[in-house]
């Protein structure tokens, strides 16, 4: 009984920076759909090139969320915070493979001069539905997890590196990315879909 209940009592324990890297990979495989099916079907993903693309704009979509999450997160606020990115990207990613939309900020601004009949609307069964499956169980191991609590003088570093490592790793995956789809693209040009996120 006590092994049982040491076992449910269990917290795994991370810091802010593990905890926003690990959301920001969940944010890339699962709220990004749309995304990767139009990346599929403007290349060709079964070639050298295409796994070396699709790799490094996983790594470049990754890195980006990660250093705008912990740019924004702090000790107090940082499952708050990680809580609406999962919900709110997992609400875009429904209307996004539903109604084949893109959440650019024409689209933004539209939804929020929408009238209250007509956002009821969008609020269906299916959406809860979703929202329940890609929000709601992520949040809740979300809310599991317990944050490491470091000295400020260590926080302050260890922030620091994380985000030097997030912004060098994302800018070098981004060219490498996008330089080969350059190299690869057609003479009218394909462009390259401008929903991740």
């Amino acid at each position: 009984m006590d092994v049982a209940r040491d076992r449910l009592g269990w917290r795994p324990e991370l810091d802010q920076e593990w905890l926003g890297l690990l959301v920001s990979l969940y944010l890339t495989i699962a709220c990004n759909g749309a995304f990767w099916r139009a990346f599929a079907a403007s290349t060709d993903p079964f070639t050298a090139k295409g796994w070396l693309t699709a790799g490094s704009l996983f790594v470049a979509i990754t890195g980006l969320q990660w250093l705008l999450l912990m740019v924004v997160q702090m000790r107090w606020s940082a499952k708050a915070i990680l809580a609406v990115a999962i919900a709110v990207s997992a609400a875009a990613a429904f209307y996004m493979d539903r109604y084949t939309v893109y959440m650019n900020p024409e689209m933004l601004r539209n939804i929020l001069h929408t009238e209250p009949k007509e956002s009821a609307e969008l609020l269906t069964a299916g959406l809860w539905l979703h929202l329940s499956v890609f929000a709601g169980l992520p949040i809740a191991a979300l809310w599991r997890v317990r944050i490491v609590r470091l000295p400020w003088r260590r926080a302050v570093v260890r922030r620091a590196a994380a985000l030097g490592i997030a912004l060098t790793v994302t800018v070098a995956a981004g060219t490498i990315g996008l330089g080969y789809r350059r190299a690869d693209a057609q003479p009218e040009g394909t462009a390259l879909p401008d929903h991740a996120g």
